[in-house]
């Protein structure tokens, strides 16, 4: 199975709060404004598998990392492999684990918001992702 997003740039936009994307400020992958002009919601997205990615935050230059259930998403110079588990039709879900359990979850609709690993449920919209190239 071929991954379904081509390597590129892309602005990771939460579906339940479409206002807010993944922003890696402070070392941790927060809700911020998708209208921002910085580019620290610009994430690299480069193939590694069968739906198996890296995510690499152009501004920080750090990898979406950690993968412990209940904390929050953070950059790290060690690259995390995350699956991408297809919700509906250009969404997503951004997993991790062996059988994908855990997800990024958007905690809030407003800036600043922690993303954090939760348990994957294709229903909740605050877990699922659009990748809208730049």
């Amino acid at each position: 199975m071929s991954s379904p997003l081509p390597d590129g740039n892309y602005r990771i936009i939460n579906v339940a709060y479409g206002n807010l994307d993944a922003d890696l400020i402070d070392g941790y992958v927060i809700g911020g404004p998708t209208d921002s002009p910085s580019t620290t919601n610009v994430w690299t997205l480069k193939n590694v598998g069968a739906n198996q990615v890296t995510l690499l935050n152009a501004y920080a230059n750090n990898f979406a990392s950690l993968f412990i259930k209940d904390e929050s998403v953070a950059g790290s110079q060690t690259a995390t492999t995350w699956a991408l588990v297809s919700s509906k039709a250009n969404e997503y879900l951004i997993t991790v684990g062996d059988a994908q359990e855990l997800a990024w979850k958007l905690l809030g609709p407003w800036v600043g918001a922690p993303v954090q690993l939760e348990a994957s449920v294709k229903s909740d919209t605050t877990e699922n992702w659009t990748f809208e190239p730049v």
